[in-house]
C-alpha cells in the first residue's frame, strides 16, 4: 500500500527477507551479511531485539535497525541512536512504572521489598532516589551477584526473608516470570507488583500458569497493551489487520490477528516515518538525526509516542494490569498512564 502510494519520497520501499535460528551459534550473522552485503539494505526491521543481528546491522555496517520491542540502555549506548523500538526502554519502563506507582500512592503505607541482580543494579541508585523522594519504606532487600535470578535462587526470599522482614509487597523490577512461578511454588503470602514487561509478553509466566490464590497476588504497571475490545474500536488498527488479511491468505481473524499486524504496522509506519524525515537521499547520520528531532507522534494502537535526544523507545504509556487465573495472564484494567511529568 505504501508503494501504490508513491514509496518514500518517490521511490519503491523494496523488503528482503532473511530469517534466522536466535537459538543457533552465527544464524543472525549470517542474516545479518546476507541483507547488508548481497541485498545492500538501508534498513534492518525486526519484531523483539536479537542483540547479535543488532550489533551486526548497526556496528560493523552502520545500517540503522527498528524493533518493536527490546532496547537496553547498553545496546542504546553502544549505538548512538541506530537502534529504534516502538516501545519504551525496558529499563525505562521498569522506572517510569515505580514512578507512576508511587505518584498513585499505590506503594503508601506497604511495607516493600526487592530483589537485586547484576541487571538491576545499574539502576538501583534512581530506584533509591524515588523511594527517598516518595518515603517509601524499603523494609527488605535480597541481593543475587548473578546476572538475573532464576526459580530456585527466588525461592527463599519468597518464602521465608521477606516474610520475615514483615514485607507486603515485593517490588519486580526484572525477572517477572521467575517471581510468578516461585511464588506459585512457595505459596507465599507477600504480594508482586510488577513493573517489569516482561509481566505482558505472550506466554507470562510460563507453564500453566498461576493458581487463583496466588494470581490474586500478581499485579503490574508497566507498558500499555490494549485490551482487545480497544483493538477493535480503533479505526488505525483495524486498517492495519485490513492491510494484514489482504497479504495472508490464511490469516484468521482474532485476538492474535490484531495484535500481529498492530505490532507489524507499529514498526513498519515507524520505519517509514523516521526514512521520510531523514531525506530523500537517506543516510545514517540522517536517520539518527530524524530520531533526535522527530518529537511526538502517534502510531496504530498507540495514542502517544516520542523521540527525541537519549530518547530512542518511542512509547509514553504506561498501564495498570491484573492477574485473571482463568485466561491465565495479566489484563489491563483503567485507562493508560501517559507518560509525561514522569520522566
Amino acid at each position: 500500500m505504501r508503494n501504490d502510494n508513491g514509496g518514500v519520497h518517490g521511490r519503491q520501499v523494496v523488503l528482503h527477507v532473511a530469517r534466522f535460528n536466535p537459538y543457533r551459534p552465527g544464524s543472525a550473522e549470517t542474516a545479518c551479511v546476507t541483507l547488508l552485503e548481497e541485498a545492500a539494505v538501508f534498513m534492518i526491521l525486526m519484531d523483539a531485539v536479537d542483540e547479535d543481528a543488532v550489533r551486526c546491522a548497526s556496528e560493523r555496517y552502520g545500517a540503522p535497525v527498528v524493533a518493536r520491542t527490546g532496547l537496553s540502555a547498553d545496546l542504546d549506548a553502544d549505538l548512538g541512536g541506530l537502534l529504534v523500538t516502538v516501545d519504551m526502554a525496558t529499563d525505562d519502563a521498569r522506572l517510569l512504572g515505580l514512578t507512576a506507582l508511587a505518584r498513585r500512592g499505590d506503594l503508601d503505607d506497604l511495607r516493600l521489598g526487592t530483589v537485586w541482580t547484576g541487571a538491576t543494579s545499574s539502576f538501583r541508585d534512581r530506584v533509591e532516589e524515588l523511594v527517598e523522594e516518595f518515603t517509601l519504606d524499603l523494609a527488605s532487600e535480597a541481593i543475587f551477584e548473578t546476572q538475573h535470578a532464576d526459580i530456585n535462587q527466588l525461592d527463599a526470599p519468597l518464602r521465608d526473608h521477606f516474610g520475615a522482614d514483615g514485607v507486603d509487597v515485593v517490588l519486580v523490577l526484572e525477572d517477572a516470570g521467575n517471581h510468578a512461578i516461585a511464588l506459585e511454588r512457595v505459596g507465599s503470602v507477600v504480594e508482586l507488583v510488577i513493573t517489569d514487561p516482561e509481566a505482558v509478553e505472550s506466554g507470562f509466566p510460563g507453564g500453566a500458569g498461576l493458581s487463583t490464590f496466588v494470581g490474586g497476588k500478581v499485579s503490574a504497571l508497566t507498558v500499555d497493551v490494549p485490551r482487545y475490545e480497544e483493538l477493535l474500536a480503533d479505526p488505525s488498527v483495524q486498517g492495519c489487520v485490513d492491510e494484514w488479511v489482504a497479504a495472508e491468505e490464511d490469516a484468521r481473524i482474532g485476538t492474535d490477528t490484531h495484535l500481529d499486524a498492530m505490532h507489524a504496522c507499529q514498526v513498519f509506519r515507524l520505519a517509514v516515518k523516521l526514512v521520510t524525515s531523514a531525506g530523500t537521499s537517506p543516510t545514517p547520520e540522517g536517520f539518527t538525526a530524524a530520531v533526535e528531532t522527530i518529537g511526538s507522534f502517534s502510531l496504530p494502537g498507540m495514542a502517544e509516542a516520542s523521540l527525541g535526544p537519549d530518547k530512542h523507545g518511542a512509547g509514553d504509556l504506561l498501564r495498570r494490569f491484573a492477574y485473571d487465573p482463568d485466561l491465565g495472564h495479566l489484563i489491563a484494567i483503567g485507562d493508560p498512564i501517559s507518560t509525561a511529568g514522569l520522566r
